[in-house]
């Protein structure tokens, strides 16, 4: 791609973000999870707009996170971004986390 072509689409990706996000996640909901965007707000709702494991709530510099089965794609609800992150890094064991809640104890 030539200089001249990087800079319009850099000043094209620029002028119009709001419209690519939107449609970048509208995809991304589809693609990654099988629901829609719509869906996937339901489950906010559903949740009061909050982490279903800490309580906190959902705004725009702490989005939702769809929380799913790694193995079997299941969804299972709605999180902040440091609860999704922590059952990922114990690889959802059960086992692990039970031993986690232990050792804090």
């Amino acid at each position: 791609m030539k200089n001249n072509q990087k800079e319009y689409h850099k000043k094209y990706h620029i002028a119009n973000r709001d419209k690519i996000n939107a449609r970048t996640r509208k995809h991304h909901f589809v693609y990654r999870y099988g629901i829609t965007q719509e869906e996937a707000m339901e489950l906010v709702k559903k949740a009061g707009n909050k982490c279903q494991i800490c309580g906190v709530e959902f705004l725009e510099s702490n989005p939702p996170h769809i929380d799913h089965n790694h193995k079997t794609g299941t969804i299972r609800g709605v999180l902040c971004r440091c609860c999704n992150s922590g059952l990922g890094l114990f690889n959802e064991n059960i086992n692990l986390l039970k031993i986690a809640i232990r050792y804090l104890k």
